[in-house]
């Protein structure tokens, strides 16, 4: 019986994965987690208010920057189409009571318009269809922290250059 159970458990585990893979190559879009204390650097270094702000994570992964942005004060709230991590974030969200907002959908079909600060960490092809609907969607005033790549139609407000030693990709921080 018990090995059963252990084969069952075992199939559902790897369909979850076939799931994830299939979902990453069919939208282009890899599950690239983001170190701790990075995120912790990111959010800080923009210097905002926390109290009563909303940050919206499009692509959230397992979560973990929503998990940072709670702990940092702000209200969380982020979008995953990926099965695995957000399954990860939503089992660790219930485990540890935490309120942040977890959604199982692609982040195209998010109203962004309640968003204080909102964070990618996506591919340059992916701004192409993202930055009209954020443009159109988000109050002024609005911020904006891409990781990585630069999303040319906004209005660039500060940059930091990779940090090489440890290995921290650039920062891009925009307003609208």
């Amino acid at each position: 019986m018990l090995i059963l159970i252990f084969g069952i458990f075992v199939t559902f585990i790897a369909i979850i994965f076939i799931i994830t893979g299939i979902t990453n190559i069919l939208t282009l879009i890899p599950y690239v987690p983001t170190k701790h204390e990075y995120i912790k650097n990111v959010l800080k270094n923009l210097k905002l208010k926390t109290k009563n702000q909303t940050l919206y994570d499009l692509g959230c992964g397992d979560s973990r920057v929503l998990f940072i942005a709670e702990s940092l004060g702000f209200k969380a709230i982020g979008y995953e189409n990926s099965l695995a991590p957000f399954l990860y974030g939503y089992i660790k969200k219930s485990l540890i009571k935490s309120k942040i907002d977890i959604k199982f959908q692609s982040f195209f079909k998010a109203n962004l318009k309640k968003a204080d600060i909102i964070f990618v960490y996506l591919l340059p092809f992916i701004f192409t269809r993202l930055a009209p609907k954020i443009k159109k969607e988000c109050r002024k005033g609005t911020k904006i922290i891409s990781i990585g790549f630069q999303i040319p139609t906004l209005n660039l407000i500060k940059f930091r250059k990779r940090n090489e030693e440890k290995r921290w990709p650039s920062v891009y921080y925009y307003e609208i």
